[in-house]
């Protein structure tokens, strides 16, 4: 039981900490960057087959200079042709911390490091 209730428990603290994203996101800055590079490995979610997805990014804000910043999204097999290097996406930038960058793809979720 003790083993149980531990693992609820740890279950409990990642959808919070998940919730909280999900509600940052909703305050992000529109922008746009260029996927450097990225590496995957699959991961099943809900039954769906789905990628861990570690991206590199050259973020340009709409004000300020490009920076790179490195994120990691959950994305669905489907969208993964989005993320090839090179290819220019739309992201936000989180309002009180400029390291977390959320997708704005469809299919893909910010996961937290």
């Amino acid at each position: 039981m003790l083993i149980f209730n531990r693992k609820r428990n740890d279950i409990e603290k990642t959808k919070a900490i998940l919730d909280g994203f999900r509600e940052r996101e909703k305050t992000a800055i529109w922008s746009g960057a260029i996927v450097v590079s990225f590496d995957q490995e699959p991961i099943s979610s809900g039954g769906l087959p789905w990628r861990l997805i570690n991206l590199l990014l050259k973020v340009t804000p709409p004000q300020g200079k490009h920076f790179v910043a490195k994120t990691t999204w959950k994305v669905q097999e489907t969208s993964i042709a989005l993320l090839q290097p090179g290819n220019e996406i739309s992201v936000k930038i989180d309002a009180s911390d400029p390291n977390v960058i959320y997708p704005n793809i469809q299919g893909a979720e910010y996961m937290p490091q």
